[in-house]
């Protein structure tokens, strides 16, 4: 069995058809998968997985980009007036 480094209470609630529980402050996970896992006693334990993607991934969306306008097509309609 593990030891216990801290423990507190928190809330589990329904959010849609699911349950959340709310980490309090000092209980951070990094946003993304984790694995839950419950063993015999009922405890439930989250461990966060790696997802694969680059580590720098979100850094890459922050570069600026330049971005073309696309040129304007003349219309081929003619104007009408009432």
């Amino acid at each position: 069995m593990k030891a216990v480094t801290a423990q507190k209470t928190t809330t589990v609630f329904k959010n849609g058809t699911s349950l959340a529980v709310r980490l309090p402050k000092g209980y951070t996970l990094p946003i993304g998968r984790v694995t839950i896992t419950k063993n015999a006693n009922g405890n439930i334990e989250l461990i966060p997985t790696k997802n694969g993607w680059p580590e720098d991934l979100m850094t890459r969306f922050m570069e600026p980009v330049e971005w073309e306008m696309p040129k304007k097509r003349k219309s081929t309609r003619p104007l009408s007036w009432p």
